[in-house]
Parts: structure tokens; C-alpha cells; sequence
């Protein structure tokens, strides 16, 4: 029976550790997303610094010593597991082409307000998806922009009458 064990990477070596993990007959996965950065549409894995692997009860000790692996993530004296309903629910939030897109309300030129927090009420203008469910919107404060990064729970499209 196997399961899928949430592996960390080095920095920006997930693709490294994935590829070398395949080769060594492991089921990989490494979910990515589409954001804008700069204007530009970026792929990048979604969760950084982080894969699944998919490995048998008495066959992950391996992929520890892979190329690109830091660790795998325990629970105790073995993997944590990652239930093949997260999995599930990773794979349906990609498209057809294995990338999870950006919400629909994130334009490049989307005017967001702030819900919650610090900048609660404060009008902004998205300018790129970060990582880990973040976006950054440049504020316009003290008569100058200044870009400020958000989670997405805390901010909105802004309704134009």
C-alpha cells in the first residue's frame, strides 16, 4: 500500500529532486500555479520548497538522500502522510495542463481592497500573486505606491458601481 510523503527541497530545487526521484522510480508530484509577476505570467511550484512523493511503508528511507531533498516531513518515526483526498483535491484545482490558475478576480489591472488588517479600507491595484495564498497590491500611501503583500483571505475585488 503506498502513500504519498510530503518532501521539503532546497530552494528552488523541487524540479531537481522531483526529476531525480522519478528516476529512481518514485510517482512525484509537484503541484504549480500560474501568477503574474512583473507584468508577466509565471509558472512556479505552488508550494515552495515542497513535493509529494509517492513511496511503499518500507521503501522512503531513499528519497531522504536524493539530490535537491532537505528532509521528509515526519510524523514521529515515519512520514508524515498526505491522504490521497488532499491529493485529490490538488489535482482538481488543475487545469488541463497541470497548473493551477490564478483566481479569476486577479487581472492586471483588478482594484482590490483591503477587508481586514492593517490596511483595512485601503484601495489598491493587484500586481502579482505570491506563494502560499498571498498577493501583492500596490497601495497608494503618502502620496507614494507602495507595493505591500496580503494574504488573499484579506483582500477583494472592488465593486464599481
Amino acid at each position: 500500500m503506498t502513500f504519498w510523503c510530503v518532501v521539503q527541497t532546497e530552494t528552488r530545487r523541487e524540479f531537481t529532486a522531483a526529476d531525480y526521484l522519478k528516476r529512481d522510480g518514485y510517482m512525484v508530484k509537484v503541484p504549480r500555479c500560474k501568477f503574474r509577476r512583473n507584468g508577466d505570467w509565471k509558472i512556479e511550484p505552488l508550494f515552495p520548497s515542497y513535493i509529494f512523493a509517492q513511496a511503499e511503508p518500507t521503501n522512503w528511507s531513499p528519497i531522504r538522500w536524493t539530490v535537491g531533498v532537505i528532509r521528509i516531513v515526519m510524523d514521529g518515526i515515519k512520514p508524515a502522510e498526505l491522504p490521497e483526498a488532499e491529493m485529490e483535491k490538488i489535482r482538481q484545482r488543475e487545469g488541463p495542463t497541470g497548473v493551477v490558475n490564478a483566481p479569476k478576480w486577479i487581472e492586471g489591472t483588478t482594484r482590490l481592497v483591503v477587508i481586514r488588517g492593517s490596511f483595512r479600507n485601503f484601495e489598491g491595484i493587484f500586481q502579482q500573486e505570491r506563494p502560499r495564498k498571498r498577493v501583492e497590491i500596490l497601495l497608494t500611501m503618502l502620496g507614494a505606491d507602495v507595493p505591500v503583500e496580503l494574504s488573499i483571505s484579506d483582500v477583494e475585488a472592488l465593486r464599481v458601481a
